[in-house]
């Protein structure tokens, strides 16, 4: 009956073991974001004129090989007596003006979550291997304790 009630003692207190568990997570996360964009466009230019008032009188004047020039941005206009012969020239430079415009945006977007989670427990196997020795001890105790009575 000792033996019984020594028996059922130890699986008593075998069942009354605590409970360990861990539980840890972490979560992080970075990331940029990045946008680019390009656009190419022509631009108006405004006109260039030059103009030349020469009287006929400075025209009769004007010796051979020499020229009245006027230039005004672009545009150049030129007179020039050759001889006998009068000639009158104009000229613009063409321009075309590309206008480049770069628009870069970077957003960058950090985000960080971090949970912990802690609780106690005991993992099923150690309370298995606690009954299974105890069990063997009370066994080993029993036998023993009845052959001492026994012989």
């Amino acid at each position: 009956m000792k033996f019984s009630l020594f028996f059922f003692i130890i699986l008593f207190f075998a069942n009354c073991s605590t409970r360990k568990q861990t539980n840890s997570s972490r979560q992080q996360t970075d990331s940029l974001r990045q946008t680019s964009r390009l656009s190419v466009r022509t631009t108006k230019i405004p006109e260039s004129r030059a103009r030349l008032t020469i009287p006929v009188g400075r025209l009769k004047e004007l010796l051979s090989g020499a020229a009245f020039v006027q230039k005004s941005g672009q545009a150049t206009a030129e007179i020039r007596f050759l001889h006998d012969t009068l000639f009158v020239s104009a000229t613009c430079d063409s321009l075309q003006a590309l206008v480049y415009q770069y628009e870069e945006k970077n957003e960058q977007l950090h985000a960080r979550q971090e949970n912990s989670q802690t609780e106690k427990s005991q993992s099923p196997r150690a309370c298995v291997g606690i009954i299974v020795l105890l069990f063997l001890v009370c066994i080993i105790f029993g036998w023993r304790h009845h052959s001492l009575f026994h012989d």
